[in-house]
C-alpha cells in the first residue's frame, strides 16, 4: 500500500505554487517589458511635438512682435510723434512677417 505524508503532501503543493507563480512572474516581466517600450515611443513622440510647439511659438512670438510695432507705429503717427511712411514700413514689415510664416508652413 501507497502512504503519503502530510508533509510531502505540504512539500508538494508549495512546490507546484512556486512553479505558477515563476510562471505568472515571467508573464508578468514581459507584459512589463512592452508596457515600458510603448511608454518610451509615447515619451519620444512627446518630445518630438513639444519641439515643434516650441518652434511654432517663437515663429507666432516674431509675428505678434512685428504686428504690435506696426500698430504702435500707427498709433503715435496719429498722434502726430511719427511720420506715416514709417508707421506704413512697420505695417508692411509685419504684413511681409506672417506672409513667411505661411509659406514656410505651407513648404513643410
Amino acid at each position: 500500500m501507497l502512504t503519503i505524508e502530510l508533509k510531502d503532501l505540504l512539500v508538494g503543493a508549495v512546490l507546484v505554487a512556486l512553479f505558477v507563480l515563476v510562471i505568472y512572474l515571467i508573464v508578468l516581466v514581459a507584459n512589463m517589458i512592452q508596457t515600458v517600450k510603448k511608454a518610451n515611443a509615447m515619451l519620444d513622440d512627446s518630445k518630438v511635438i513639444s519641439g515643434i510647439a516650441a518652434e511654432r511659438a517663437n515663429q507666432l512670438n516674431d509675428v505678434v512682435s512685428d504686428v504690435a510695432e506696426s500698430v504702435a507705429g500707427f498709433a503715435t503717427s496719429f498722434n502726430g510723434n511719427e511720420s506715416v511712411i514709417s508707421s506704413i514700413k512697420g505695417l508692411t514689415r509685419a504684413v511681409k512677417s506672417v506672409a513667411n510664416t505661411v509659406r514656410k508652413r505651407r513648404e513643410k
